[in-house]
């Protein structure tokens, strides 16, 4: 700041701008905000004053700026009826005696109940101003106290005035609610009152329940040793004793002795650490305590997306890591672009600790585009003391590519999934064993990757080839034959496979996703900058060549993205009466048997429709009475100004699936020739049901299969 000319501008207050508000605990005080000004501004604002105000709510001080005092005189205001009176269980009480009677007119009625009102509200209320000036002065008098030194009695004062204040702030906004005679706010307000309300009320027994329920039964215990699974079983025996702990917990916002206890776990993030940094600190809870933070959770998660910046993708629903991925992609490639006199530069900044008072070094850099001058690099990355860097290395995991990826850059991937082979012992497992370890923790590894990138073709082939080597016990000492197919194999186990995913089935059905949330979901900050920079519509169309490696990618999801959509119409204009999907899950052009017309080709369904009625006679081509009733039967709403949608056919509630995308990739119909169901519906070990597997595929290891193999 000294080389910037800046000066901190002081303060008036408490020198502590930040608590830890572990009151019950080791408290931690320290002034983290500040105000900082240069020469010429103090000189422009000589009277400018920075306050710490007390801190009511934060766990930070809010902070005044006042830079001109002046003072307005109010005389004496008119008599107001204000909601937070209504509200009060004692008001409905006032007008006892007052309207029953019979010689006083409506008016007269109204001025004594006014009269009573506001002598009650001053008995009840008193002045808001006044009140909450006084508890600011007693909040501002603790709070230098407890700058230098702690005391007991105050910390719990200054929480039981700052919920004092907290009613007396709900009061005020009632009155300036009434003072802005704006119908917008009436609704806000209830929905903010009600999902308030819904935040803060004692939990039920169901709630409890429910939230302890969603746990995995077997995850890591805490101190205490117990899981999940434990209080699930015991449910009938524990609940009376949680249940009223809990509810306490809410009620005196302290967590029970013991509860919040944790063990202390670190993970490596590298493959040999040298030094504590190295480690990933993990604290296992107990499970008691996870039941209070999984009902926090649930109450607040629904509200996430509309508090939490559009920056941040990663847990919050909707959202996902890979969106942040997606975006740095882009501007690698605008960067790389980039021409003109005026360049950017992207600063990447990990910092060690959650405070964010300090940097990791090992981690940062500064990218510039391709059109910044040597010189000014030097010059930026001296001033701001961070490295220069071609390599932005990985950004959430995922290695971010100005180019198409090659080889060479997914070997780590493959790399990856060695390593946890290594770990394993093919031989100590069975077939079953291997499918489980194959389908649930293999395909995991490039999945994640797959779901930002089109792997190379010869990465995918390996992948596969990895996979199904384990499935069949391959090892360096001892080739083992294959004994079924792999387009078999990876068939659904209702058409005779095994369920397991080929790996270029699977990255193409990612990249069909991306087109799916790209029209659907255009309120994502990617989707709104993808569309912005190529000019991409509303409604599902060819995305152009021209465009970055991340585009490519996910135009290579477009034609099967395509075949998986059904449209909905509405207003019709945008939708192919004969090449779109929208009667039945084909285009009509399908069920044609002779060719049609360049004119019928632009016909789109509103031309179809009169008043939301299909008219043959607006087609030149001759269409049969069958297909006519079908489209007549078709619920549209040809009428309405709303523009065309469209869902995804495999799903009944319309969203994308995964499942039917995989099956659309690999060209099956769900309509099995033979019933495989049967084999894994068995209640039995599920290495007997692969072994029926193999024998319904007369794919048995027997002396003269072993001779005599696939003949």
């Amino acid at each position: 700041m000294n080389g910037c000319n800046m000066m901190d501008l002081g303060f008036t207050g408490g020198r502590f701008t930040w608590v830890n508000m572990q009151f019950n605990g080791h408290i931690i005080r320290e002034c983290l905000d500040r105000v900082w000004g240069n020469l010429e501004w103090r000189i422009s604002f000589p009277q400018a004053t920075v306050f710490h105000l007390p801190r009511v709510h934060s766990d930070h001080n809010p902070i005044l700026l006042y830079l001109n005092p002046s003072r307005l005189a109010i005389g004496k205001q008119p008599f107001r009826l204000e909601k937070f009176w209504i509200d009060h269980p004692e008001f409905q009480s006032l007008g006892q005696g007052v309207w029953q009677s019979s010689k006083l007119s409506t008016s007269q009625c109204i001025s004594n109940m006014m009269s009573r009102a506001e002598s009650w509200s001053k008995a009840t209320f008193g002045n808001l101003f006044k009140r909450k000036k006084k508890i600011l002065a007693r909040l501002e008098g603790i709070y230098k106290y407890l700058s230098l030194r702690h005391n007991v009695f105050l910390s719990c004062l200054e929480k039981d005035l700052a919920l004092e204040y907290a009613d007396i702030l709900k009061f005020e906004e009632d009155l300036w609610f009434m003072k802005s005679r704006t119908n917008w706010l009436l609704e806000e307000w209830d929905s903010s009152q009600l999902q308030l309300s819904s935040l803060a009320h004692p939990p039920t027994m169901d709630e409890i329940w429910r939230a302890l329920n969603s746990m995995k039964p077997f995850k890591a215990p805490g101190s205490d040793g117990v899981h999940p699974f434990f209080y699930q079983k015991l449910w009938e025996h524990t609940r009376s004793k949680v249940c009223i702990d809990i509810l306490q917990a809410f009620s005196t916002s302290t967590v029970p002795l013991g509860w919040n206890n944790c063990l202390l776990v670190l993970i490596p993030k590298v493959e040999n650490p040298e030094s504590i940094t190295q480690f990933r600190p993990i604290g296992l809870c107990n499970t008691s305590y996870k039941i209070i933070s999984k009902l926090l959770v649930n109450r607040i998660k629904p509200l996430l997306d509309t508090i939490i910046s559009p920056c941040q993708a990663s847990f919050i629903p909707g959202r996902k890591g890979t969106d942040n991925v997606i975006i740095l992609q882009e501007l690698i490639h605008s960067f790389n672009k980039k021409t003109g006199c005026t360049g950017d530069m992207i600063i990447k900044i990990d910092l060690e600790k959650a405070s964010g008072q300090k940097i990791n070094p090992s981690k940062f850099g500064i990218f510039f585009s391709r059109n910044v001058e040597h010189n000014s690099r030097e010059e930026l990355c001296s001033i701001l003391e961070f490295p220069q860097t071609e390599n932005l290395r990985k950004y959430l995991g995922v290695p971010p590519s100005p180019r198409k990826l090659k080889k060479q850059d997914c070997n780590f991937i493959l790399d990856k999934v060695r390593a946890k082979l290594d770990g394993w012992k093919t031989k100590f497992f069975s077939m079953a064993e291997r499918r489980i370890l194959a389908s649930s923790v293999l395909a995991s590894i490039p999945n994640f990757y797959m779901q930002s990138f089109m792997l190379s073709y010869s990465t995918l082939s390996q992948l596969d080839k990895i996979t199904r080597d384990f499935l069949w016990g391959f090892d360096l000492l001892k080739r083992k034959i294959h004994m079924v197919a792999w387009d078999t194999v990876t068939l659904p186990k209702s058409l005779g496979g095994l369920g397991m995913k080929s790996a270029k089935e699977a990255n193409l059905v990612a990249m069909a996703k991306l087109n799916w949330r790209l029209f659907s979901k255009r309120d994502k900050l990617w989707c709104q900058i993808i569309a912005s920079k190529y000019g991409i519509g509303t409604q599902p169309s060819p995305l152009p060549r021209n465009g970055s490696p991340m585009l490519n990618n996910i135009r290579k999801g477009s034609e099967l993205f395509q075949k998986g959509i059904k449209w909905v119409p509405y207003n019709g204009r945008s939708i192919s009466f004969w090449n779109d999907c929208w009667v039945m899950d084909a285009p009509l052009s399908n069920l044609l048997s002779g060719p049609i017309s360049s004119q019928d080709r632009q016909l789109t369904v509103a031309d179809a429709f009169v008043n939301r009625r299909f008219q043959p006679n607006n087609i030149s081509y001759p269409i049969e009475e069958d297909l006519v009733r079908i489209i007549s039967t078709t619920p549209t709403a040809i009428t309405s100004s709303n523009t065309d949608s469209f869902c995804w056919k495999g799903s009944s509630d319309g969203s994308f699936s995964s499942t039917f995308a995989y099956n659309l990739a690999k060209g099956l119909h769900l309509s099995p020739k033979g019933d495989w169901k049967w084999i894994w519906k068995i209640q039995t070990l599920p290495k007997i049901q692969q072994f029926i597997w193999l024998l319904s595929h007369e794919r048995l290891k027997t002396l003269g299969g072993i001779l005599f193999p696939f003949v």
